[in-house]
């Protein structure tokens, strides 16, 4: 019966709570290959803990409680640059 069972997901890396000071976009590895994250001003999205040091200036973190608040990023804004 045990055979019939689906495998359970992989685990996820931990996960931090940043609000966009500026545009930001970023590829972590995730449990099914590369997750693109990105968003725009004033967007509040959960991001891996690992791209915090790449996101740099772009971001801030805020408590985990903060609503969610979706700001898709604009096919122009600059992204690589801080």
């Amino acid at each position: 019966m045990d055979e019939l069972l689906a495998p359970p997901p992989p685990a996820r890396e931990p996960q931090v709570r940043v609000r966009a000071l500026k545009p930001y976009k970023v590829a972590c590895p995730g449990p099914y290959g590369h997750e693109i994250y990105s968003g725009g001003p004033g967007a509040v999205h959960d991001v891996p803990k690992s791209a915090l040091k790449r996101l740099g200036t772009r971001v801030e973190v805020v408590p985990p409680e903060t609503p969610t608040r979706g700001v898709p990023l604009e096919p122009f804004a600059v992204v690589d640059d801080d």
